[in-house]
């Protein structure tokens, strides 16, 4: 191996020492002595287990025992019953009036029923565009109305917040659509001309 000379201008380098070392001051434990332990020549005779009460005072319950439950309120289940009620109600009144509306411009078949809006006189459109309106309005309305009184009465009859209420409200909010519908094709039967 060879040695590269040092650069002509180059000054000596001082040589470099080490830091001192840091020395940490030893430290003493204090002796600790075992204690010594007597066994004792004979055990003493086992004592009964005494209660240190001899009752439990009156108005607290008693060990493990817990209070009593408030009541909760039966507002869920009935607010859910009513909101259906009332969605039933209106969808079967909506019900027949569309389907007086729809029967006499509806054509009666042997295997049902057909109408065509474009088929329909100046003044039977006129009549009938309030129609549509309500049928939208029971569209919308009754299913918001009545998937929330189903969610209610759902959560009601599952938190006991009205149980007998809710199931009444799941009951009645599953079973307007069908009534309503039954209802809306009974109308057009009985106003459709022969």
């Amino acid at each position: 191996m060879t040695s590269v000379p040092p650069p002509e201008n180059s000054q000596p380098v001082p040589p470099v020492t080490p830091p001192p070392s840091y020395q940490q001051p030893a430290y003493q434990q204090p002796a600790y002595q075992q204690p010594v332990y007597q066994q004792p020549g004979a055990y003493p005779a086992a004592q009964a287990y005494v209660q240190p009460y001899a009752g439990v005072p009156a108005g607290y319950p008693g060990y493990g025992a817990g209070y009593a439950a408030a009541p909760k309120s039966k507002v869920l289940g009935v607010v859910a019953m009513y909101g259906a009620i009332v969605v039933l109600v209106l969808s079967v009144i909506a019900s027949i009036v569309v389907g007086n509306s729809v029967g006499p411009i509806a054509d009666r078949s042997s295997t049902g029923f057909s109408y065509s809006t474009s088929t329909m006189t100046a003044e039977q459109a006129a009549a009938f565009g309030g129609t549509a309106l309500l049928i939208l309005a029971q569209l919308a309305g009754g299913t918001v109305i009545g998937l929330w009184a189903l969610i209610q009465g759902i959560i009601a009859a599952a938190t006991k917040r009205g149980r007998a209420y809710g199931v009444i409200a799941i009951v009645v909010a599953a079973a307007a659509p069908i009534i309503s519908f039954i209802v809306y094709i009974a109308a057009i039967a009985a106003s459709t001309p022969a």
